[in-house]
């Protein structure tokens, strides 16, 4: 391919790559989860707009989110899209540089079908889709590693070692775990790819540069340079293995973090893929030995991040999310791979692990379970339907709506507190239903002496109602099929009456009885 048409076909790569990922992200769309994270993260964000300069505590204090975030709401508003905004356009800047450094780097279908791979994985498309530190952190660490690539393919200046200790200091502001891509860089160093081992030490300098910043705001600001380091070292200092049982298989601590990555469908099969294809791409002669030094670098990047993350366990969840950057230089190293065999001749064999990765990403982003908040939004909804009364409900839903109501100013209308006879109360159906069984025996007891005023259960999302249609639904146990289809149970609305109100129980801290 002449030169021109080769720079040509490389810049189209972030406008495709976008677009598919713009589809993606749409159909794994969460909006707003209403976990602590994102209400510290937009607790950050009016901390910088009301009590300018700010340092804030944990979370609040992840500035390369925070900030940006802070100027969406300035821009946009309060809202859902000024908490999303931020994390988008980290990630659509790093996929777009990534694929267009790629496409001129190596080759446009390389570049090009790494970015797909990037961005049809379940874990990018709905995490993009909320307010999340991950994408700002990782977006970081893939930038820096192209910076370093590009430098060790054969143009190894200073200002692309120093700019991608930049791009690493501010991943490290973002979340402490960054210090992972550090060790990283370290030991690209030991091993050297090629080029004057002095130059790491720029890296070095870049990241020192923005941290040494923070050092000294913080040193002005609370007294303490370390601030940020004593938040990381008192928060949640230990986790115990029954924690990492939401959402995971566990077989043994040494294998669990191995597990996590190739059963959890966050990543489909994306890793049953890339563990192999990796090995093949860096370790055999497939690659060019320039190529194949860029290979290796973007693998040690991955492994040394996945390897960091294990070894906290008992400090971290082994949430997938953890495992980003690793799932972005996995996804990378399967997007080459499969170009390289391609032009080997193995179309068969390309189409089969192509399509089934695809495969995968949509069922993955399928079974996600996207209504998580669904009784937050209904609670939400609810109170806009009723404007001159009192919703009380159990107090879990009330913390976790608390920002979505701030929004529109209904918070003041919501109360987390026990019914009282006459009022309005909310049945948030998962609370209830995590209950123990003689206890969500009592609850639902009680509500049946109440009058049902409205009820709101989530859709069947797609493609289950086309799977019901064939009778899928049959060949599986029903509590199976519901968490898959239809994973929140929905909520009721009651008017709550005196009859009944001997017979009590507890959601979260709250009794549940009626008060005359």
């Amino acid at each position: 391919m002449p030169a021109v048409e080769a720079r040509f076909a490389a810049w189209m790569i972030s406008p495709v790559v976008l677009a598919v990922g713009a589809l993606f992200v749409a159909y794994g769309w969460i909006g707003y989860i209403g976990s602590d994270d994102v209400a510290w993260y937009y607790a950050g964000a009016r901390g910088w707009i009301d009590s300018f300069p700010y340092v804030g505590g944990h979370g609040t204090i992840r500035t390369p989110l925070t900030i940006p975030m802070a100027l969406a709401v300035v821009a946009l508003g309060l809202g859902i899209a000024a908490l999303v905004l931020p994390g988008l356009v980290y990630g659509a800047v790093m996929v777009g540089a990534l694929g267009v450094w790629l496409g001129r780097a190596v080759s446009p279908a390389v570049g090009l079908a790494a970015g797909l791979a990037i961005v049809t994985m379940p874990l990018v498309a709905v995490q993009a889709s909320i307010a999340n530190i991950d994408i700002v952190e990782g977006s970081a660490v893939m930038l820096a590693v192209v910076l370093l690539a590009a430098a060790v393919r054969g143009r190894p200046s200073v200002e692309l070692f120093f700019g991608a200790g930049v791009l690493l200091g501010i991943a490290f502001l973002a979340r402490e775990t960054a210090v992972f891509a550090v060790v990283a860089v370290i030991a690209a160093f030991i091993i050297g790819f090629g080029v004057a081992r002095w130059r790491y030490f720029l890296s070095g300098a870049g990241f020192l540069a923005v941290w040494l910043v923070e050092l000294v705001y913080l040193a002005i600001m609370t007294g303490d340079p370390l601030y940020r380091l004593a938040l990381a070292r008192n928060h949640d200092p230990s986790q115990s293995r029954a924690a990492n049982l939401e959402g995971n298989l566990l077989v043994h601590p040494a294998l669990d973090p191995l597990v996590v990555l190739l059963v959890n469908q966050e990543f489909a099969l994306l890793f049953w893929i890339s563990i192999p294809l990796g090995i093949w791409l860096c370790v055999g002669t497939a690659l060019a030995p320039s190529e194949r030094r860029i290979a290796r670098l973007f693998a040690l990047f991955g492994l040394v991040w996945a390897l960091g993350v294990a070894a906290l366990d008992g400090a971290l969840v082994l949430n997938p999310r953890y495992f980003l950057v690793s799932a972005l230089v996995a996804a990378v190293l399967v997007g080459w791979s499969l170009v390289v065999l391609w032009r080997r001749g193995r179309h068969r064999l390309v189409a089969v692990l192509g399509l089934g990765l695809l495969a995968g990403n949509i069922a993955g982003t399928a079974i996600e379970n996207r209504d998580f908040s669904f009784g937050e939004f209904a609670l939400r909804d609810l109170a806009r339907a009723r404007p001159g009364e009192i919703i009380a409900t159990d107090h879990e839903t009330w913390r976790r709506a608390e920002t979505l109501l701030a929004f529109e100013g209904l918070d003041r209308r919501i109360e987390p507190e026990a019914p009282v006879a006459g009022r309005l109360y909310l049945v948030n159906r998962p609370r209830v239903a995590a209950l123990t069984p003689e206890m969500a025996q009592r609850c639902f007891g009680a509500f049946a002496s109440w009058e049902r005023i409205a009820e709101a259960v989530p859709e069947r999302r797609f493609p289950f109602g086309i799977l019901a249609a064939l009778g899928v639904d049959r060949l599986m146990p029903e509590r199976w099929w519901r968490r898959l289809a239809t994973p929140h149970e929905g909520v009721v609305l009651y008017r709550v009456t005196a009859t009944g109100s001997d017979r009590a129980c507890t959601i979260g801290d709250r009794p549940v009885r009626a008060r005359p």
